[in-house]
């Protein structure tokens, strides 16, 4: 059984019990807020719903624009036939192989409308899929982005709220340090460091609550009598009696 130098009053333990409890709190904190910046980064499924959403949209712009393309084709076309019929039959050429081949133009020009306009059609039917495509991806877009909008607002919150507990927790540690002995603090800091963040244990019913052995009778009793610091004999902690 280790026992501390007279120098070092039962006071000291819990002191260094609040400094542990102190250090604790900013040590989860400081977890939590490590939580919070990786909560607050935009999770896979939005990033995948914006990357849909933008594909969706550019799909639906280039059918829109391969649709303007054929109907400005289709116009020029229509004026291009327009134009040989108004000469075919406007009796300005008499020349017959001039009228056939004028006739034959007009043919080939109106072969050409209806293939335009067979593809236009098919173009119209996948620009109204695209649009509806579009709209159910954006918002599915709009929906995770509310979402993460929202958890963004509490989590930015919770944020601000730690960093100021911290702040006085942090001043609360330095003023309960300033209390501690240095010799007493450097026993503490190595302990803590060796012993998983835990220096000091507490004794309940003879039983230590950090690694639960139940200490021998007489360790219980003198540690219970609050008069020296004894430290566990099982983890080697030092043991504050409740």
């Amino acid at each position: 059984m280790e026992v501390c130098s007279q120098e070092e009053s039962v006071a000291d333990v819990d002191e260094l019990a609040a400094l542990q409890s102190l250090e604790d709190a900013l040590a989860h904190d400081l977890a939590r807020q490590r939580e919070i910046k990786a909560l607050l980064a935009e999770p896979r499924e939005l990033v995948s719903a914006r990357q849909e959403a933008a594909s969706s949209d550019s799909s639906l712009a280039e059918l829109r624009r391969s649709l303007r393309n054929l109907e400005a084709e289709a116009t020029s076309v229509r004026a291009k036939r327009q134009a040989g019929q108004d000469r075919l039959y406007g009796g300005t050429v008499s020349n017959p192989r001039d009228l056939r081949s004028l006739q034959a133009e007009s043919e080939a020009l109106s072969r050409r409308i209806g293939q335009l306009e067979d593809t236009m059609l098919q173009l119209m039917i996948a620009v109204d899929q695209a649009i509806l495509d579009s709209r159910m991806t954006n918002d599915r877009l709009a929906t995770l982005g509310a979402g993460h909008r929202d958890r963004t607002t509490v989590l930015t919150a919770e944020s601000q709220a730690l960093q100021a507990r911290d702040a006085q927790l942090q001043e609360t540690i330095r003023l309960q340090r300033q209390r501690i002995p240095g010799a007493l603090l450097t026993r503490y800091d190595g302990l803590k460091a060796r012993k998983a963040g835990k220096a000091v244990a507490g004794l309940r019913r003879g039983t230590c609550l950090v690694c639960g052995v139940q200490v021998p009778t007489h360790v219980a009793q003198r540690a219970q009598q609050r008069q020296e610091m004894i430290a566990c004999t099982s983890c080697g902690r030092l043991l504050c009696p409740d």
